[in-house]
C-alpha cells in the first residue's frame, strides 16, 4: 500500500538497510517495486573469503552512520523526510528525519520515547498512508 500511495503521488521512497543489496533487489522485484523504490544499502560482493560489504560513502563525514547521513542529505536539500525503522542503527536517522515512524515493540521504540523524540509506532505500512492522508502537513 505505501509503494503504490507514494507512487501515484509522486512521493519519493528509499529502502535505506544494512541488507544485502541482492537480497533486497530480488525480494522489490518479486512484488513487481523494483522501479518504484530506490535502494540505499551496502553493495555485497561474494569473494573467496566469504561476503564484502561495500557501504556508502559518507555525504557528511559528521553522520552517526550511512542512514543517519541520507536523511541529513535530503534535508539539506531541502526535502521532507519520513523515516520509518525498528532498530537501534535506526535511531540518529529516525532523530532527524522530520517525522518518524517505528514498528510498534521494536528497540526504535524505547529509544525514541526513551529520548522524549516524536514519532508514532506502527504495525504496518499502510498505517504511514494513513497519517500522510490525515495530515498532510506531516509530509
Amino acid at each position: 500500500m505505501l509503494v503504490e500511495y507514494s507512487n501515484e503521488h509522486r512521493i519519493p521512497i528509499v529502502l535505506v538497510s544494512a541488507g544485502m543489496d541482492f537480497v533486497i533487489r530480488h525480494i522489490l522485484n518479486q512484488k513487481g517495486w523494483l522501479g518504484l523504490v530506490g535502494i540505499y544499502a551496502p553493495k555485497a560482493e561474494v569473494t573467496a573469503n566469504g561476503i564484502r560489504f561495500d557501504f556508502p560513502a559518507l555525504f557528511d563525514k559528521s553522520s552517526v552512520n550511512f542512514k543517519d547521513d541520507l536523511v541529513r542529505h535530503y534535508r539539506k536539500q531541502g526535502m521532507k523526510v519520513i523515516y520509518i525503522g525498528d532498530g537501534i542503527a535506526d535511531y540518529e536517522a529516525a532523530k532527524n528525519a522530520d517525522f518518524a515512524f517505528a514498528i510498534k515493540s521494536s528497540k526504535l521504540v524505547e529509544l525514541l520515547r526513551r529520548n522524549s523524540i516524536p514519532h508514532r509506532e506502527i504495525s504496518d505500512f499502510g498505517e504511514v498512508v494513513e497519517v500522510i492522508k490525515d495530515d498532510i502537513s506531516v509530509f
